[in-house]
C-alpha cells in the first residue's frame, strides 16, 4: 500500500506546522507582545513552537542539500528536534490541563 512519497510528506508536515503557528498565535490574541511577566505553560508552549517551526526550515534545508556531510549535519539535526517537539507537546498539554 503506498501512501504517497517522502516529498509529499514534508510538504504536508511543512504546511501543517505553518498553520498550526498562526492557529496558536491567534489563539494567543493579536497583536501578539512578548510578555515576560505572563510566563506559564501557554508562553512556554508559543516559544516551542516558533523555535520547532524555525527549526523545521532548517531541517528542510539541510534535507534538501543531502551528501555525506548534509546526512552528518541532518542527523545532528533530527537528534535536537524530535525531542524538542517532545518538550513542545509536554508542555501543550499542561496547558491544556491547567490553563
Amino acid at each position: 500500500m503506498n501512501l504517497g512519497s517522502i516529498k509529499t510528506w514534508l510538504n504536508l508536515h511543512t504546511y501543517f506546522g505553518l498553520i498550526g503557528v498562526l492557529l496558536v498565535m491567534l489563539h494567543t490574541g493579536l497583536p501578539f507582545q512578548f510578555r515576560y511577566a505572563d510566563f506559564n505553560a501557554g508562553t512556554v508552549s508559543l516559544y516551542l513552537m516558533i523555535i520547532a517551526v524555525v527549526s523545521g526550515f532548517i531541517g528542510r534545508y539541510l534535507y534538501r542539500r543531502m551528501d555525506e556531510r548534509g546526512k552528518k549535519i541532518f542527523k545532528y539535526w533530527r537528534d535536537v528536534h524530535v525531542p524538542l517537539v517532545g518538550v513542545l507537546i509536554f508542555s501543550t498539554a499542561i496547558h491544556i490541563i491547567r490553563p
